[in-house]
Protein backbone atom coordinates (compact mmCIF):
# COMPACT_ATOMS: atom_id res chain seq x y z
CA UNK A 1 0.00 0.00 0.00
CA UNK A 2 1.40 3.83 -0.04
CA UNK A 3 3.31 2.90 -3.10
CA UNK A 4 5.48 1.16 -1.06
CA UNK A 5 5.89 -1.73 -3.78
CA UNK A 6 6.48 0.40 -6.32
CA UNK A 7 9.41 1.68 -4.81
CA UNK A 8 10.95 -1.61 -4.35
CA UNK A 9 9.94 -2.62 -8.16
CA UNK A 10 11.99 0.79 -8.72
CA UNK A 11 15.03 0.06 -6.72
CA UNK A 12 15.14 -3.35 -8.05
CA UNK A 13 15.06 -2.00 -11.67
CA UNK A 14 11.88 -3.40 -12.63
CA UNK A 15 8.82 -1.04 -14.66
CA UNK A 16 6.53 0.03 -11.56
CA UNK A 17 3.08 -1.76 -11.32
CA UNK A 18 -0.09 -0.41 -10.95
CA UNK A 19 -1.24 1.20 -7.95
CA UNK A 20 -2.77 -1.33 -5.28
CA UNK A 21 -5.85 -0.68 -3.73
CA UNK A 22 -6.27 -1.89 -0.23
CA UNK A 23 -10.14 -3.89 -0.23
CA UNK A 24 -9.61 -5.12 3.51
CA UNK A 25 -7.29 -5.78 6.37
CA UNK A 26 -6.90 -7.56 9.31
CA UNK A 27 -4.99 -7.10 12.48
CA UNK A 28 -2.54 -9.99 13.60
CA UNK A 29 -4.57 -10.65 17.19
CA UNK A 30 -7.43 -11.42 14.47
CA UNK A 31 -5.10 -13.28 11.88
CA UNK A 32 -3.00 -15.57 14.03
CA UNK A 33 -6.05 -17.71 16.02
CA UNK A 34 -7.56 -18.87 12.93
CA UNK A 35 -4.25 -21.13 12.47
CA UNK A 36 -5.76 -24.66 13.33
CA UNK A 37 -2.84 -24.77 15.92
CA UNK A 38 -0.86 -21.83 17.25
CA UNK A 39 2.67 -22.20 18.87
CA UNK A 40 6.07 -20.32 18.42
CA UNK A 41 9.33 -20.43 19.47
CA UNK A 42 11.62 -17.22 20.81
CA UNK A 43 14.80 -16.55 23.26
CA UNK A 44 12.28 -13.13 24.14
CA UNK A 45 8.91 -14.14 25.00
CA UNK A 46 9.23 -13.89 28.82
CA UNK A 47 7.98 -10.02 28.89
CA UNK A 48 5.11 -10.33 27.00
CA UNK A 49 4.04 -13.76 28.38
CA UNK A 50 0.81 -11.73 29.90
CA UNK A 51 -0.34 -10.26 26.60
CA UNK A 52 0.18 -13.79 24.79
CA UNK A 53 -1.73 -15.35 27.50
CA UNK A 54 -4.74 -12.86 27.61
CA UNK A 55 -4.93 -12.31 23.52
CA UNK A 56 -3.73 -16.17 22.21
CA UNK A 57 -4.64 -18.52 25.31
CA UNK A 58 -1.23 -19.67 25.16
CA UNK A 59 0.83 -20.30 28.14
CA UNK A 60 4.65 -19.26 27.76
CA UNK A 61 7.18 -21.86 28.98
CA UNK A 62 10.82 -21.28 29.62
CA UNK A 63 13.06 -23.67 28.42
CA UNK A 64 16.52 -24.38 30.49
CA UNK A 65 19.93 -22.77 28.09
CA UNK A 66 21.46 -25.89 26.44
CA UNK A 67 24.81 -24.84 28.12
CA UNK A 68 25.35 -22.37 30.87
CA UNK A 69 26.05 -18.92 29.81
CA UNK A 70 29.41 -17.04 30.29
CA UNK A 71 27.77 -13.90 29.50
CA UNK A 72 29.63 -11.03 31.45
CA UNK A 73 27.07 -7.97 32.03
CA UNK A 74 27.73 -4.90 32.72
CA UNK A 75 25.63 -2.10 34.24
CA UNK A 76 23.72 0.36 32.06
CA UNK A 77 25.38 3.54 32.33
CA UNK A 78 22.95 6.69 32.11
CA UNK A 79 24.57 10.35 30.35
CA UNK A 80 23.08 13.64 30.92
CA UNK A 81 23.52 14.15 26.79
CA UNK A 82 24.35 11.89 23.78
CA UNK A 83 27.84 14.40 23.63
CA UNK A 84 29.23 12.63 26.85
CA UNK A 85 27.54 9.33 25.99
CA UNK A 86 29.59 8.96 22.59
CA UNK A 87 32.48 10.13 24.66
CA UNK A 88 32.19 6.93 26.80
CA UNK A 89 31.34 4.56 23.91
CA UNK A 90 34.65 5.68 22.21
CA UNK A 91 36.93 4.93 25.25
CA UNK A 92 35.39 1.93 25.96
CA UNK A 93 36.38 0.71 21.82
CA UNK A 94 39.57 2.24 22.17
CA UNK A 95 40.54 -0.03 25.49
CA UNK A 96 38.55 -3.57 24.05
CA UNK A 97 40.32 -3.18 20.66
CA UNK A 98 43.87 -2.54 22.05
CA UNK A 99 42.89 -6.18 23.87
CA UNK A 100 42.00 -7.69 20.33
CA UNK A 101 38.14 -8.17 21.33
CA UNK A 102 35.81 -7.92 18.61
CA UNK A 103 32.86 -5.14 18.99
CA UNK A 104 29.60 -4.88 18.09
CA UNK A 105 28.37 -1.54 18.34
CA UNK A 106 24.22 -1.70 18.62
CA UNK A 107 22.29 1.86 17.40
CA UNK A 108 18.62 2.53 17.02
CA UNK A 109 18.84 4.80 13.97
CA UNK A 110 20.74 4.69 10.60
CA UNK A 111 21.52 8.87 11.52
CA UNK A 112 23.16 7.54 14.99
CA UNK A 113 25.58 4.55 13.19
CA UNK A 114 26.61 7.04 10.98
CA UNK A 115 27.13 9.62 13.41
CA UNK A 116 29.01 6.81 15.44
CA UNK A 117 31.38 6.24 12.11
CA UNK A 118 32.41 9.70 12.07
CA UNK A 119 33.90 9.43 15.34
CA UNK A 120 35.18 6.10 15.35
CA UNK A 121 37.33 7.41 12.23
CA UNK A 122 38.22 10.66 14.38
CA UNK A 123 40.28 8.25 16.69
CA UNK A 124 41.54 6.27 13.77
CA UNK A 125 39.60 2.85 14.84
CA UNK A 126 38.77 1.09 11.38
CA UNK A 127 35.11 -0.56 11.24
CA UNK A 128 32.26 -1.78 9.33
CA UNK A 129 29.37 -0.29 8.73
CA UNK A 130 25.65 -1.51 8.72
CA UNK A 131 22.03 -0.40 7.71
CA UNK A 132 19.47 -2.39 7.03
CA UNK A 133 20.22 -0.51 3.34
CA UNK A 134 22.79 -2.76 2.44
CA UNK A 135 20.60 -6.17 1.64
CA UNK A 136 23.06 -7.65 -0.50
CA UNK A 137 25.80 -8.28 1.62
CA UNK A 138 24.85 -7.62 5.14
CA UNK A 139 24.98 -11.34 6.25
CA UNK A 140 28.58 -11.52 5.33
CA UNK A 141 29.27 -8.26 7.15
CA UNK A 142 27.78 -9.95 10.43
CA UNK A 143 29.36 -13.12 10.35
CA UNK A 144 32.41 -11.22 10.59
CA UNK A 145 32.15 -8.93 13.48
CA UNK A 146 33.31 -11.92 15.45
CA UNK A 147 37.25 -11.74 13.87
CA UNK A 148 39.67 -10.45 16.38
CA UNK A 149 40.15 -6.34 16.53
CA UNK A 150 36.90 -6.51 14.22
CA UNK A 151 34.64 -3.28 14.87
CA UNK A 152 31.37 -3.16 13.76
CA UNK A 153 28.34 -0.78 13.87
CA UNK A 154 24.78 -1.62 13.18
CA UNK A 155 20.76 -0.71 13.35
CA UNK A 156 18.56 -2.90 15.09
CA UNK A 157 17.29 -3.76 12.05
CA UNK A 158 20.22 -5.14 9.98
CA UNK A 159 22.25 -8.35 10.53
CA UNK A 160 19.36 -10.68 12.01
CA UNK A 161 19.04 -14.27 11.84
CA UNK A 162 23.27 -14.58 11.23
CA UNK A 163 25.21 -16.17 13.34
CA UNK A 164 28.38 -14.68 14.73
CA UNK A 165 31.45 -17.07 14.71
CA UNK A 166 34.62 -16.54 16.70
CA UNK A 167 37.28 -18.87 16.99
CA UNK A 168 39.32 -19.87 19.83
CA UNK A 169 41.40 -17.10 20.17
CA UNK A 170 38.61 -14.56 20.71
CA UNK A 171 37.14 -16.50 23.13
CA UNK A 172 40.17 -16.45 25.45
CA UNK A 173 40.51 -12.92 25.00
CA UNK A 174 37.11 -12.72 26.25
CA UNK A 175 34.95 -13.02 23.66
CA UNK A 176 32.64 -10.71 21.38
CA UNK A 177 31.66 -7.10 23.20
CA UNK A 178 27.95 -6.00 22.46
CA UNK A 179 27.57 -2.35 22.94
CA UNK A 180 24.34 -1.01 23.01
CA UNK A 181 24.30 2.37 22.36
CA UNK A 182 20.23 3.14 23.38
CA UNK A 183 17.70 1.12 24.95
CA UNK A 184 14.58 -0.04 23.19
CA UNK A 185 11.24 0.73 24.02
CA UNK A 186 10.67 -3.10 25.18
CA UNK A 187 13.28 -5.26 26.96
CA UNK A 188 13.00 -8.13 24.48
CA UNK A 189 13.99 -6.28 21.99
CA UNK A 190 17.26 -4.93 24.20
CA UNK A 191 18.16 -9.03 24.72
CA UNK A 192 18.02 -9.72 20.97
CA UNK A 193 20.77 -7.42 20.65
CA UNK A 194 22.84 -8.54 23.69
CA UNK A 195 22.06 -12.33 22.63
CA UNK A 196 24.13 -11.26 19.72
CA UNK A 197 27.54 -12.74 21.39
CA UNK A 198 28.25 -15.29 23.97
CA UNK A 199 26.18 -17.59 22.70
CA UNK A 200 26.02 -21.69 23.21
CA UNK A 201 28.56 -21.36 25.84
CA UNK A 202 30.92 -18.85 24.52
CA UNK A 203 32.46 -16.07 26.66
CA UNK A 204 31.41 -12.50 25.68
CA UNK A 205 29.89 -9.32 27.59
CA UNK A 206 27.71 -6.60 27.06
CA UNK A 207 27.39 -3.15 28.03
CA UNK A 208 24.75 -0.41 27.54
CA UNK A 209 24.89 3.50 27.54
CA UNK A 210 22.27 5.63 27.33
CA UNK A 211 21.40 9.92 27.25
CA UNK A 212 18.58 11.05 28.84
CA UNK A 213 17.93 12.68 25.33
CA UNK A 214 17.73 9.46 24.06
CA UNK A 215 13.89 8.96 22.50
CA UNK A 216 13.04 6.30 25.13
CA UNK A 217 13.41 9.05 28.14
CA UNK A 218 12.77 12.24 25.94
CA UNK A 219 9.06 10.33 26.01
CA UNK A 220 8.10 9.09 29.50
CA UNK A 221 10.43 10.77 31.67
CA UNK A 222 8.90 14.65 32.52
CA UNK A 223 10.44 17.28 32.50
CA UNK A 224 10.99 18.25 36.17
CA UNK A 225 12.37 14.49 37.06
CA UNK A 226 14.79 15.31 33.63
CA UNK A 227 15.92 18.88 35.26
CA UNK A 228 16.49 16.47 37.97
CA UNK A 229 18.62 13.92 37.23
CA UNK A 230 20.80 15.85 35.25
CA UNK A 231 21.66 18.09 37.94
CA UNK A 232 22.95 14.97 39.61
CA UNK A 233 24.71 13.86 36.39
CA UNK A 234 26.15 17.02 36.06
CA UNK A 235 27.84 16.50 39.85
CA UNK A 236 28.53 13.16 39.53
CA UNK A 237 28.94 11.78 36.60
CA UNK A 238 27.63 8.83 34.22
CA UNK A 239 25.67 6.82 37.33
CA UNK A 240 23.62 3.52 37.29
CA UNK A 241 19.78 4.21 37.90
CA UNK A 242 18.28 0.50 36.62
CA UNK A 243 14.79 1.85 38.33
CA UNK A 244 14.58 5.42 35.90
CA UNK A 245 15.76 2.34 32.61
CA UNK A 246 12.89 0.00 34.33
CA UNK A 247 10.37 2.45 34.69
CA UNK A 248 10.47 4.18 31.63
CA UNK A 249 10.67 0.88 29.26
CA UNK A 250 7.40 -0.65 31.51
CA UNK A 251 5.64 2.57 30.67
CA UNK A 252 6.27 2.13 27.11
CA UNK A 253 5.36 -1.46 26.85
CA UNK A 254 2.06 -0.96 28.87
CA UNK A 255 1.44 1.72 26.62
CA UNK A 256 2.00 -0.61 23.50
CA UNK A 257 0.48 -3.20 25.09
CA UNK A 258 -2.50 -1.22 25.40
CA UNK A 259 -2.85 0.21 22.41
CA UNK A 260 -3.19 -3.48 20.46
CA UNK A 261 -5.38 -4.32 23.22
CA UNK A 262 -7.49 -1.65 21.91
CA UNK A 263 -7.44 -2.85 18.20
CA UNK A 264 -8.72 -5.93 18.90
CA UNK A 265 -11.82 -4.68 21.29
CA UNK A 266 -12.23 -2.09 17.96
CA UNK A 267 -12.00 -5.01 16.03
CA UNK A 268 -14.15 -7.24 17.76
CA UNK A 269 -16.47 -4.72 17.90
CA UNK A 270 -16.46 -4.31 14.06
CA UNK A 271 -16.86 -7.63 13.62
CA UNK A 272 -20.13 -8.42 15.96
CA UNK A 273 -21.91 -4.78 14.36
CA UNK A 274 -21.07 -6.11 10.50
CA UNK A 275 -22.44 -9.66 11.45
CA UNK A 276 -25.90 -8.01 11.66
CA UNK A 277 -27.40 -11.64 12.79
CA UNK A 278 -26.54 -14.92 13.12
CA UNK A 279 -22.88 -15.90 14.37
CA UNK A 280 -20.03 -13.20 13.42
CA UNK A 281 -16.51 -14.94 13.28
Amino acid sequence: SRGIHQLLELKEGLEPSAQTETIAQISYQMLFPRFLRLCGVSGSLMEAKAELKSVYKLDTVDIPLNTPSLRKGFQTRLFANRQEKWKAVLKLCQALHARGRPILLGTDSVAAARTLSRLLLSVKLEHRLLTAAQDADEAQVVSLAGQRGAITITTNLAGRGTDIHIDYEVEQLGGLAVIACYLNSERRIDRQLIGRGARQGQRGSNHCFISLDDPLFIKTIPVWLDRSLRAQLAKSGARAWPWLVGVAQWIEESRASRQRLQLLENQLAKVKLLAMAGRGE
